[in-house]
């Protein structure tokens, strides 16, 4: 599989000691300083050895800088909410869009206690705080590339896709409920007065029903963002809404070829391909959907991939997971740069797409 970068997700469960970690963990857990700061040496270890991106958005300087400030912040103890906060927030600072304190690859008790929290819905206010200071907070702890506050912004958005959303797991950190409640300050439609209510959280599950019953059937797994029909004798809609293949159910190639072949069977002229939100993955998509669609040979413009390790040191293996092994080892295929990066030494086939005999032969168009 073919992926443009590492993604480094961040285990927090790296930051307990071997007792600890047979234990329940609670938020409130105390997390000793001796632990935090031993455990950040292993996370600077890490980044700075393999992270890909490291340096792409700032210089080395401004990243020793946020090093500092974590290792500052760790020379006291913490609680787990306040630990998984500063790493988030740290991680944020790297201005990474793919590096982040992981939702999904916790564990079953860390998620419990830090993720398995009651949430609500917004309108102007909650318990008195304006949703401008809300946004505001939450934004600092969200992962982005560079300064694209709106991408930011966008993921602090509700859609029920996934076990886990941004909002759901930074906001109830961050401004938890006042005796398991909330009081709403709700500016309706056409109406001057503010209205004031109180509520209480309901789970998530709960919320996607009502989602589902209020606006109908919503996507709920990675294979509901993948989506074909035909709206009219003319157009084809065709919805790929990730490339994150290693995690869908359904064979995407087939899917893709099937989709091809009815438009083909049907002479439709028309084809809307819809890749809004598309955050990226696994490159073949595009080679595979490009295939589909050259009329003409595709050439992409030149570029080189760079990396920053050839192998894994067996001194931060144990710390790392991922879902494709060659990543740990790369010996042979790579060549060392003047630059202190590596790059391949053969050409991966996403250099140029072949003219296709059987591509669609009519009108597409993109919406990203």
């Amino acid at each position: 599989m073919k992926y443009s970068t590492i993604i480094i997700s961040l285990i927090l469960t790296l930051l307990f000691s071997e007792d600890t970690k047979s234990q329940s963990i609670q938020s409130s857990k105390t997390l000793t300083s001796a632990e935090l700061l031993k455990d950040f040496e292993v996370l600077k270890g890490v980044l700075q050895n393999y992270h890909p991106g490291l340096y792409r958005f700032q210089d080395s300087l401004t990243v020793a800088k946020h090093f500092d400030n974590l290792e500052l912040q760790l020379k006291r103890d913490l609680s787990l909410s306040e630990a998984y906060l500063l790493l988030s927030r740290f991680t944020s600072s790297l201005k990474c869009g793919h590096t982040f304190c992981s939702f999904y690859n916790q564990s079953g008790a860390t998620k419990d206690s830090l993720f398995n929290k009651k949430d609500s819905s917004v309108y102007l206010e909650i318990n008195n705080i304006p949703v401008a200071f809300i946004i505001d907070s939450l934004i600092q702890y969200v992962k982005g590339d560079g300064n694209n506050n709106l991408k930011r912004l966008n993921d602090l958005n509700l859609s029920g896709l996934g076990k886990f959303e941004a909002f759901d797991i930074f906001y109830p950190l961050l401004f938890p409920p006042i005796n398991n409640s909330y009081s709403l300050k709700v500016k309706q439609a056409d109406k001057t007065d503010i209205l004031t209510l109180n509520v209480n959280p309901i789970s998530r599950t709960e919320r996607f029903g009502l989602i589902e019953n209020k606006y109908g059937k919503q996507p709920s797994t990675l294979d509901d963002l993948w989506s074909f029909k035909i709206l009219n004798n003319e157009t084809g809609y065709l919805k790929i809404g990730t490339f994150v293949t290693n995690k869908l159910t359904i064979d995407w190639k087939k899917f893709l070829n099937n989709a091809f072949d009815e438009l083909t069977e049907k002479n439709i002229e028309n084809l809307i391909i819809d890749m809004r939100g598309n955050e990226g993955g696994n490159d073949e998509v595009n080679l595979v959907l490009g295939k589909k669609l050259a009329k003409s040979q595709i050439a992409f413009p030149a570029f080189k991939e760079l990396l920053r390790y050839e192998n894994i040191s067996e001194e931060f293996r144990p710390y790392l997971n991922t879902w494709d092994e060659s990543f740990y080892n790369r010996s042979g295929q790579l060549i060392k740069l003047e630059n202190g990066f590596y790059t391949w030494k053969k050409d991966r086939g996403n250099s140029m797409i072949k003219q296709n005999s059987k591509a669609f032969l009519s009108t597409y168009l993109f919406i990203c």
